[in-house]
């Protein structure tokens, strides 16, 4: 009887919220009521046709705010009764009427005190949580217009209630209110890439990609605190793991706009120490199994980050990636999943160690990830043989690096000096065997004519002499010519005897050494020059990179995983140009089918090797 009062076209609307009240107030004492007659009356008082003429010509009128309160009602009593049997009979039918009463009420934030501490919204948020969770339903919700700003207004109420309440909100007052928040966003997370539409909207809502990375972080920030609590279930915690996995799936999902508005947010340093800290639980007895697949997407997050570049290596190691990857193997001894993230991230960090920042952090905090192998022996032996190839391989890497960081650390304390040309070969000569420029007064070093020539043209010089570029702290860059010109004496027997065998066999000196870092790992080959002619061309200094006394050298920097390619020219000076009149006078005297790994040949190639070349100056005469 009284719902059919409040179907009654002619019913006050004050009275119709008062007879829906009762209504309420009866369902919650009685399973199931209400499902055979609350559709139609529900379906009824939200025809648009009962929507007020609009705001701005009535909006001060009673009228107007009672229609929108019985609208409110009747959509709090659709919340109560709707399940997912009901939803699957009525739902496409009722989304049209709903959307329309939902849009009006979140575009002008209607009565905020009917919610307890929360705008309509709220309401409106659980409701839609009902209607994308559906199967039959969840397409027509993402795909209408305007519910991505919908989303994105109730994301930042819902947030931004649950921090101001942060006291109580791990408690199970509070913890219904966030429980509807992720009920509602989980399957927009996961369902959100097959509809561009509805994250464009999102974009639109919120004002800003930086608004979104930072309500990420603040999202994920209370997905993690809740799913720590000692007040829920278990089965709510293993609910919350996996909304977890949904919204960092979301953000993989997405392309590098996002990613970089994370980056700049600090997420670095976030999924870190959530990787950190999520790995410690799941390592123990009793937690969610979904725990290894939030694991494994906050290790690509952290894949895809450190892939940016070597300051965002350095970060990542700052903030504890490597106590996160000796977690994550302690957690994936059978090698899932898991472990081939980290194997990744171990080469991605290896071929950082060329530059400076990556490879001073990684001296910070490497000492303690290396005691893994010792301190967790059993763990380390129970790894399949390719992870400890990968293991050793980046220990032996680091290790190498770090020496290499160590003597150039020497170069600029001590009165062992490198030559400031950065291509040049001559790394460790005492100062007096360098001159400085004689116009700049500088500290800038060269030991021949020759290295300041590449310096005046590659490395901006000219501009320092000039008054006009300051002695910029280019320490990155030294280092990272001085670790690959480090790599390349290391490997010089070897780059030699390839050369021998090359001009033995072409009987000419048109080529080029590569030094190819596949990972992080250097090794050399000799080629012909027209294989890298594009790169060489590009050289700054190209044009005077036929004098005998500069020979053409390529770097080829490759991730394997990845087919990512870099390729830099890398113009060596005097030592090694003079070193091949040495290489062809040997080869003139080889037979054609001699073996070019005999003693002989070797102990000369030994040699050549050890040969360096400085000018030598009369006085203290400037260059």
């Amino acid at each position: 009887r009284v719902a059919k009062v409040a179907a009654d076209p002619a019913t006050a609307p004050e009275d119709v919220s008062d007879a829906l009240e009762i209504i309420r107030a009866a369902g919650r004492r009685i399973t199931n009521y209400g499902q055979d007659f609350l559709p139609p009356l529900i379906y009824g008082l939200l025809d648009p046709d009962r929507m007020p003429p609009g705001p701005e010509a009535i909006s001060s009128s009673d009228t107007f705010y009672s229609s929108i309160a019985c609208a409110f009602r009747a959509l709090t009593l659709f919340k109560d009764i709707v399940d997912e049997s009901l939803l699957r009979k009525i739902g496409l039918d009722f989304w049209p009427r709903i959307w329309i009463w939902m849009q009006l009420m979140d575009s002008h934030d209607f009565f905020p005190e009917l919610t307890s501490d929360l705008c309509p919204r709220f309401l409106l948020l659980e409701i839609t949580g009902h209607f994308l969770r559906g199967e039959a339903t969840n397409q027509v919700v993402q795909s209408t217009t305007g519910f991505g700003v919908f989303i994105a207004h109730a994301w930042v109420d819902v947030v931004s209630f649950c921090e101001r309440n942060i006291d109580t909100a791990t408690g199970p007052r509070i913890f219904p209110v966030k429980a509807v928040l992720y009920l509602a966003l989980s399957p927009f997370f996961a369902f959100s890439h097959h509809h561009t539409e509805s994250f464009e909207e999102i974009l639109h809502g919120l004002g800003s990609m930086a608004n979104l990375a930072t309500l990420l972080i603040r999202y994920i920030s209370l997905l993690t605190r809740d799913s720590e609590s000692m007040t829920i279930t278990e089965s709510q915690r293993g609910l919350l793991v996996k909304f977890l996995v949904d919204v960092l799936a979301f953000i993989s999902a997405n392309d590098n706009a996002l990613w970089n508005s994370l980056a700049h947010a600090k997420y670095l340093k976030f999924i870190t120490t959530l990787t950190i800290k999520l790995a410690k639980r799941a390592l123990q007895p009793g937690e969610p199994a979904e725990l290894h697949c939030v694991l494994l997407f906050s290790l690509e997050h952290l894949l895809w980050v450190t892939r940016q570049g070597s300051e965002w290596v350095a970060k990542a190691l700052q903030a504890g990636l490597l106590t996160a990857l000796s977690l994550c193997i302690r957690l994936d001894v059978n090698g899932g999943l898991l472990l081939a993230a980290v194997t990744l991230i171990f080469r991605t960090v290896a071929q950082a160690t060329l530059h400076y920042s990556s490879l001073r952090a990684l001296g910070s905090t490497c000492p303690k990830f290396f005691a893994f192998e010792t301190e967790h022996s059993g763990i380390f032996t129970a790894l399949s043989d390719s992870v400890r190839v990968e293991w050793t391989r980046f220990v032996v890497i680091v290790q190498e690096r770090l020496q290499i960081l160590s003597r150039f650390r020497a170069t600029e304390v001590s009165s062992i000096r490198s030559c400031y040309n950065s291509e040049c070969d001559v790394l460790r000569v005492q100062r007096r065997e360098l001159r400085r420029c004689g116009a700049c007064k500088l500290a800038y070093y060269y030991c021949s004519s020759e290295c300041q020539k590449l310096s005046w043209k590659s490395y901006n010089h000219r501009a320092v002499c000039a008054g006009t570029y300051g002695p910029a702290d280019d320490r990155d860059t030294r280092f990272h010519y001085f670790a690959i010109l480090s790599d390349y004496q290391k490997h010089r027997a070897d780059v030699l005897q390839q050369k021998l065998a090359y001009i033995h066999r072409t009987g000419n000196l048109d080529f080029c050494v590569v030094l190819q870092y596949v990972d992080g790992q250097c090794t050399t080959h000799v080629v012909p020059r027209d294989s890298f002619k594009s790169v060489i061309e590009k050289h700054p200094a190209a044009h005077i990179l036929t004098v005998p006394s500069v020979e053409m050298h390529v770097v080829d920097f490759i991730e394997s995983e990845f087919e990512s390619e870099t390729r830099i020219a890398l113009a060596l000076r005097r030592s090694t140009s003079a070193v091949n009149e040495g290489l062809c006078f040997l080869a003139c005297g080889i037979p054609p089918r001699a073996d070019l790994s005999s003693m002989e040949v070797t102990q000369e190639i030994k040699r050549l090797s050890e040969i360096e070349i400085v000018e030598t100056y009369d006085g203290d005469a400037n260059i």
